[in-house]
């Protein structure tokens, strides 16, 4: 019996990845100039992830003055980035799948390529559905269908 219940929720957060994903894929990767995958990782996103790239690609965590969107500069003239490490530690394993795909399938290997910015966007649909499995574990005996209704309601009703 609690076989079949635990087959459902895994039925139903695969139709959420599915949708998700879906609805990604046709509204921000192919923006009918088939590089909309290059303003995957932008702003914000582009600070966080770029402690991967100066990490891994360029084996060096100090920053240009022409990085000055995310990065300060130090009493010493040199810059750091303003950002926290944390979601760059998050996406780690991400970073590297994607550096795998990139060099299997002859990518450039800077960080910013076709794999690197589709394993971005896996990794913000995992910790999405992973957060909304977790939220959904703690509410459920408490408040039962109510949850239910309210995490639908944030999933589809937030802006993507």
């Amino acid at each position: 019996m609690k076989f079949s219940r635990f087959k459902k929720h895994h039925l139903v957060f695969g139709l959420l990845f599915g949708i998700y994903f879906s609805f990604f894929y046709f509204q921000r990767w192919n923006d009918n100039s088939e590089t909309g995958w290059k303003h995957i990782i932008v702003s914000d996103g582009k600070g966080y992830y770029s402690y991967l790239t100066h990490l891994f690609i360029e084996n060096d965590l100090t920053y240009g003055a022409d990085e000055h969107l995310y990065a300060v500069p130090t009493e010493d003239g040199k810059y750091i980035n303003r950002f926290y490490c944390g979601t760059a530690l998050l996406e780690l394993p991400f970073f590297f799948l994607g550096y795998g795909f990139a060099f299997i399938g002859g990518y450039e290997l800077d960080g910013y390529s076709e794999p690197f910015a589709f394993c971005m966007v896996l990794s913000a649909i995992f910790y999405t559905l992973a957060g909304f499995c977790f939220f959904y574990i703690l509410l459920k005996n408490k408040f039962g269908l109510v949850v239910n209704t309210a995490l639908s309601t944030v999933f589809f009703g937030a802006p993507a």
